[in-house]
């Protein structure tokens, strides 16, 4: 592989990963609006939400 193309895979993928998604969008908004135990409970809910595909895949 080309060092320009693993360099430009690389800068891709850091600017994807510095981009928050809606769910860190959503939990910073809660927090800022409502408190930590509003935050703290949607994390939960999310981290509940968002690992049962995991779970799946990892038993099946």
């Amino acid at each position: 592989m080309a060092i320009e193309v693993w360099l430009t895979y690389v800068l891709a993928c850091t600017i994807l990963l510095i981009i928050p998604g809606p769910t860190v969008l959503m939990v910073v908004s809660y927090s800022l609006s409502q408190g930590k135990r509003a935050a703290v409970a949607s994390v939960t809910g999310v981290m509940l939400g968002g690992n049962p595909p995991i779970y799946g895949g990892v038993l099946h």
